[in-house]
């Protein structure tokens, strides 16, 4: 898909469009373009470090510490 004029979009805006429809449009038409010619960017999920063991791995040590 090729990149049409940045404002072509604007062209057609008229006084009794909403500016909010007409820029929610062009948002949509950018990210339409931009999956097209980069692709899609799957998001890794990430494991969670900080749990329960080293939770009261943490706890413990505080005790060490006060005593």
């Amino acid at each position: 898909m090729k990149m049409p004029n940045r404002f072509a979009a604007l062209k057609n805006v008229h006084d009794s469009v909403d500016i909010n429809k007409a820029k929610g449009k062009i948002k949509e038409n950018n990210k339409i373009l931009a999956k097209d010619s980069l692709g899609l960017y799957e998001r890794k999920q990430h494991t969670a470090w900080f749990d329960d063991e080293l939770s009261n791995f943490l706890d413990q040590r505080k005790q060490a510490k006060m005593h």
